[in-house]
């Protein structure tokens, strides 16, 4: 991939930027003037001055931390263990030691924070740098070895390299500035911490053969290869269906399951379709077909989001972005708030730029296709600041943390490993009050993988008590 002009990595307006990210998650969502806190980072003030509150001074990271923090050969980051971070008499959710990204130049044998005078409070890792680092995905600016659909891969990453990747590095940050301010200011009592649940679904088929070689292919499998005329009997099932009454093919019935699932246990689901010519990468299922229409009116009759899914060829591309997004909406009858691009490709900031040009409100790509995990450091959804014009962009970032084709194909999961694994990560999103946010696909319900489908109906269910 050819060099790409990468930015100073932290402006004023960023570093605003990302405390407002911080406070946010500390508990303070619109300012620190609530609880009566002014925030110094280093010698620059980046919130109001307030009287008779707390001051809180962050210190300020050396800038060539981040091109350090990127180089593969980078030494292992400093972890502090959790007690050692926090206020006597509190305690992180996590047992896990924290690591420190990037410290204050010269604090490096000091203690994460420490009050400094009445009223004061001295943070001397460098928490908003960390958290700008994260969400911006500045590593992501400078040159990588893409993979075969040129995403950014998960072992390319500091989060990944580092051993933080299932830890939301940012969210932690901004539980320890909200302990903290809690601490001196006891009179604040922030928002409790409540996990929310976000179920998203990108409709790459609606039917199981794009054409009868296709078919012809899959059953000629069943019985020469894989010797299985159960699966043959399934497909050949499929084929029928699909030409004769293609509402009931497994494919297109997986839409109306999820839904019913949704619906059922309280749940919101985002199903993001499709307006994409056909390609090698693009099935090009027809949305206006007369047999799918009816599933779009039945979404949003039962309160479902219908979304867009940015055909393969989008990336790079906003006239053909935009012509897709005015396709979908012209057939849903209104307005897309959001979605997500085919295969989570991405590149930063130019997928996030086009969006936010297209009017979307927000985007949901950003995880890992190989790698479950915190790819922004965070479940917590985030606005989108574009570091080449210094500026913060209308878009909201709504990161993933696990997708079945990660467990099923890529980290070869069993059905019920997978389920115990989906857990694990709500908890984790549970702990710091983030939205735990999967991707689970309509194909998932063919009869070939049921036991995929049975984990998705338990883990919904699992997640509706915990919700």
């Amino acid at each position: 991939m050819p060099p790409r002009s990468c930015p100073l990595p932290l402006t004023h307006e960023a570093a605003e930027w990302a405390l407002r990210e911080l406070l946010f998650r500390a508990g303070m969502s619109t300012a620190p003037t609530e609880p009566g806190v002014h925030v110094r980072y280093g010698a620059d003030d980046l919130a109001p001055t307030v009287s008779n509150g707390l001051v809180v001074t962050i210190a300020q990271c050396d800038l060539s931390a981040w091109t350090q923090a990127v180089d593969v050969s980078a030494p292992p980051l400093r972890r502090l263990p959790p007690d050692a971070v926090m206020p006597p008499g509190c305690a992180l959710p996590f047992p896990e030691p924290v690591p420190v990204l990037f410290w204050g130049l010269g604090r490096e044998d000091r203690p994460f924070a420490e009050v400094t005078g009445p009223g004061e409070v001295t943070c001397n890792v460098d928490i908003v740098a960390s958290t700008a680092f994260m969400l911006s995905r500045w590593e992501e600016w400078k040159p990588f070895t893409p993979d075969e659909h040129g995403r950014f891969q998960a072992k390319n990453s500091v989060a990944f390299r580092q051993h933080f990747l299932d830890y939301p590095l940012v969210d932690v940050y901004g539980l320890i500035l909200r302990a903290w301010v809690q601490s001196l200011i006891p009179r604040w009592t922030p928002p409790p911490l409540r996990l929310s649940i976000s179920l998203t679904h990108d409709i790459d088929f609606v039917r199981p053969f794009d054409t009868v070689s296709t078919a012809a292919r899959a059953l000629t499998g069943d019985v020469f290869k894989r010797r299985s005329l159960g699966a043959a009997w399934d497909h050949a099932t499929d084929l029928v269906r699909q030409w004769a009454t293609p509402a009931d093919n497994s494919v297109f019935q997986g839409i109306q399951q999820i839904a019913a699932l949704s619906v059922t246990h309280g749940l919101h689901s985002a199903f993001y379709f499709m307006t994409a010519s056909k390609s090698r990468w693009n099935d090009g299922y027809d949305l206006g077909a007369r047999w799918v229409r009816p599933v779009l009116d039945d979404l949003r009759a039962q309160g479902l989001e219908i979304g867009f899914h940015a055909g393969y060829e989008t990336l790079g591309n906003f006239a053909l972005l935009q012509e897709e997004k005015q396709r979908l909406e012209a057939l849903v009858g209104a307005p897309c708030d959001g979605g997500r691009q085919h295969y989570l490709r991405f590149e930063a900031p130019v997928t996030w730029l086009d969006w936010d040009r297209a009017g979307f409100s927000y985007d949901a790509t950003l995880g890992y296709a190989e790698a479950d995990g915190f790819r922004c450091g965070t479940c917590w959804p985030f606005r989108v600041f574009d570091l080449k014009n210094n500026a913060a962009l209308s878009l909201e970032e709504r990161p993933f943390v696990s997708m079945d084709v990660t467990l099923r194909s890529y980290l070869e999961r069993t059905p019920n490993q997978a389920d115990d694994i989906l857990m694990a990560w709500a908890e984790r999103c549970r702990a710091v009050g983030g939205i735990f946010s999967i991707i689970w696909h309509n194909d998932m319900f063919i009869r070939e993988r049921r036991d995929w489908a049975i984990v998705y109906r338990r883990v919904v269910e699992r997640l509706s008590a915990m919700a």
